[in-house]
């Protein structure tokens, strides 16, 4: 009866061993977007919405910092509002940086295609 009991946990772990190796892998997403506020809080109705990596301009006269809660932007299309500080940097996204590396090879890919061979010229 005990070699019975010892098989069937063996078994069990078994199994629970391969569903567990098999599961699917997900990856949480990068893609969020960020509300406009007309006002220093985020009680109101956003105005807008901005995706991540979106441009804004700073119009509050105000440095980013650790104490700034909310900081006032202009977007490139002009609208005004509040933002919250803590989804801002002064850093350009890597997601931006890859896109623009990306445009820049594909740009050298197809002048290599073009002359049909790798040239150095000054």
């Amino acid at each position: 009866m005990f070699k019975l009991y010892v098989r069937f946990f063996l078994l069990f772990a078994l199994l629970f061993v391969t569903t567990a190796s098999i599961a699917q892998q997900l990856y949480v997403t990068d893609k969020i977007s960020i509300a406009v506020y007309p006002e220093a809080d985020n009680k109101s109705t956003p105005i807008k919405k901005l995706p991540s990596g979106t441009l804004v301009k700073a119009i509050d006269g105000k440095k980013l910092s650790d104490d700034a809660r909310f900081v006032q932007i202009e977007t490139k299309d002009g609208i005004t509002g509040w933002i919250e500080a803590i989804y801002l940097t002064n850093e350009k996204p890597t997601q931006i940086e890859y896109l623009q590396l990306a445009a820049k090879f594909s740009a050298a890919e197809a002048k290599i295609t073009k002359h049909g061979y790798w040239t150095c010229r000054s």
